[in-house]
């Protein structure tokens, strides 16, 4: 399973949930690292997915400085949710 594979499909819930359940199955290191490489792609589904499938607020502030460091005023609401 890579984010390549779902990066430029479009939104379905369906797979998403789906996909949600698997990065959950998976230990956390894994799921933090597809979601990491899932902003990097697509930053808005990537934060999705990570406020669904990730618990740690630690792991929340690191996403955060990565979307302070590059957002900008137009995206930064994303990476504030």
């Amino acid at each position: 399973m890579r984010p390549e594979d779902f990066i430029g499909l479009p939104r379905n819930t369906k797979l998403e949930n789906e996909l949600v359940e698997k990065l959950r199955n998976l230990p956390s290191p894994e799921s933090l690292e597809f979601i990491m490489q899932y902003i990097e792609l697509d930053y808005s589904v990537g934060l999705l997915l990570a406020k669904r499938v990730l618990s740690d607020p630690e792991i929340f502030r690191e996403i955060l400085l990565v979307g302070l460091e590059r957002g900008d005023a137009s995206t930064i609401k994303h990476w504030l949710v």
